[in-house]
């Protein structure tokens, strides 16, 4: 109750400093309870684990359990350190479920939330071991390709995308089919002079290419940077 609560609150608004001060403090307070090293130190395993689970929590999105935003943004942080440091290729997509708003306007929230859901399952059945999806907001979604080269990750586009073409959605009342959903994605490869803010950027701008000329396809920056457009 009150511990797991300032638990979460250290996780969310606070610093490992200061989680190890509120340890170390929750550790001499067990000391002197219970009279016993051994029984501080299990309690502080035990505190360990639930800043852990904690962490986890705070890390996904509750509606997907996909990754979160400042969990994305955190990982992206590492994986680019991790791609300079070992000469690694690094991809980003980025994608957006076609006409969600209209959906969302036409059947509700909650069959909103439910195409949300399917396709989150569709971009977790594709991610490799290593891959990082996440939520981005809304109806926007991303993943990470560490060790991947852009053509890579195109081919990965493509099992996204023809995964969530092939959903099926029925009302559960009703019996009645639901229109196709379908999805745009843009995809980018980290350049040498890149931050996080400039790779999401540039697939972002793919992504706004692939809505503008028709929705329901795949464009790469490589693309882009020849003058064409790569159709689903």
């Amino acid at each position: 109750g009150h511990w797991h609560s300032k638990l979460k609150f250290i996780i969310l608004e606070s610093d490992k400093g200061y989680v190890r001060s509120w340890l170390e403090w929750r550790t001499q307070l067990s000391h002197g309870e219970y009279g016993g090293l051994e029984a501080a130190q299990e309690n502080a395993k035990r505190l360990e684990a639930e800043i852990t689970e904690l962490k986890e929590i705070a890390s996904r999105d509750g509606l997907t359990g996909l990754f979160n935003r400042k969990a994305l943004n955190d990982k992206l942080s590492e994986l680019i350190d991790v791609s300079v440091e070992s000469d690694s290729p690094l991809s980003l997509l980025m994608f957006d479920i076609d006409h969600f708003k209209s959906f969302n306007d036409s059947f509700g929230h909650v069959i909103g939330d439910e195409v949300i859901k399917r396709v989150s399952n569709t971009m977790q059945k594709v991610a490799r071991e290593h891959d990082f999806p996440a939520r981005y907001g809304g109806e926007e979604f991303t993943m990470l390709l560490p060790n991947t080269p852009i053509d890579k990750a195109i081919e990965i586009a493509r099992e996204v995308h023809e995964g969530v073409e092939k959903l099926t959605l029925v009302r559960r009342v009703s019996k009645e089919a639901l229109p196709k959903v379908t999805i745009s994605l843009g995809a980018a490869m980290l350049r040498s002079d890149d931050n996080s803010e400039s790779l999401i950027c540039r697939a972002d701008k793919a992504l706004y290419q692939a809505k503008e000329t028709g929705r329901n396809r795949i464009v790469s920056e490589m693309i882009l940077w020849e003058g064409m457009v790569l159709v689903k």
